[in-house]
């Protein structure tokens, strides 16, 4: 009997103890919802159409979104602009953001900060990034490198492991 108390005690304590240790740390998040269509966020550049919050969710989020405007032969592609403070937080650390096409070329103007090759699953695209201890605020920069519209919505950073979806699992 107590060795079986024992053994459940400490199962319970290893599924407590992972499951904490495992847990996503927002370090930012936009989701455009404060926004009114037609409105610009700060931040965001124009392109060869306009830049700005459409009430709709092509992106794969929820309405509303942000359309980031194509380029064209002569003018650059639209952007949105972010600068992130990371109230203390680096290393390793992950963007994670949701939209329509793959058009979106991800950049940083901050020294101490490193960008990783993308995942992609469906309309979730995913960066690691890399933040050196001391640095204290990072910018980034999307930006459409396409000549047509991207749509751009639930964008964060965060640190751990990010938390899926509630749901049912049915293991094999």
């Amino acid at each position: 009997m107590k060795k079986t108390l024992r053994f459940s005690l400490m199962a319970l304590l290893a599924v407590f103890g992972m499951g904490s240790a495992m847990a996503e740390d927002i370090i930012w998040s936009e989701d455009f919802s404060s926004y009114e269509a037609n409105d610009v966020p700060e931040g965001c550049t124009n392109g060869a159409s306009a830049t700005k919050i459409y009430n709709e969710s092509l992106a794969g989020g929820t309405a509303p979104e942000l359309l980031i405007g194509k380029k064209s032969n002569d003018v650059a592609g639209g952007s949105y602009t972010v600068t992130i403070n990371l109230n203390g937080k680096s290393g390793a650390m992950f963007l994670q953001y949701k939209a329509n096409y793959d058009r979106l070329e991800v950049t940083t103007t901050t020294a101490g900060v490193t960008i990783g090759d993308k995942e992609v699953s469906g309309k979730s695209y995913t960066y690691p990034l890399t933040v050196a201890s001391g640095t204290t605020s990072m910018t980034l920069v999307f930006t459409n490198v396409y000549t047509s519209n991207v749509r751009f919505d639930d964008v964060k950073v965060y640190q751990g492991t990010a938390l899926k979806p509630a749901g049912l699992n049915w293991g094999t």
